[in-house]
Parts: structure tokens; C-alpha cells; sequence
């Protein structure tokens, strides 16, 4: 039983910590400039490092006659 009320006060806390305040506003939309400036500061893929494998399992296209 006191395991069970551990949960239920865990989920309450983290349930409770979740809300916000009403009075709180909406984030602005960030300009194009801004973008692209967060954007210049990400990594770049190297190309070659990634490979890339398909295998297809099944094809059908209804009403197709098979050979």
C-alpha cells in the first residue's frame, strides 16, 4: 500500500509540475533571420558517413493480373 502511494504522489507531482500559469503568453513566432541563425549552429552531416538499407518484403497493386 505504501508503494502505491508513492506512485500516485510521484505522478501527482510531476502532473502538477506540468501546468503552467494561465497569465503566461504564447511564444511569438521567431523571424526568418533568427531561423536561419539557430540553423547555422547545428552540425552538418559529412557526406559519406551514413548508409542506407531497403528491403521490400511484399508488392501489390489491386486489380493488377499476376504473371
Amino acid at each position: 500500500m505504501k508503494t502505491h502511494s508513492l506512485v500516485a504522489a510521484a505522478c501527482l507531482a510531476f502532473g502538477v509540475a506540468g501546468c503552467g500559469n494561465e497569465a503566461d503568453e504564447p511564444p511569438q513566432p521567431k523571424s526568418a533571420a533568427a531561423v536561419l541563425s539557430e540553423a547555422g549552429k547545428l552540425e552538418k552531416p559529412e557526406p559519406g558517413q551514413y548508409q542506407t538499407t531497403v528491403k521490400l518484403l511484399e508488392f501489390s497493386v489491386p486489380g493488377l493480373p499476376q504473371s
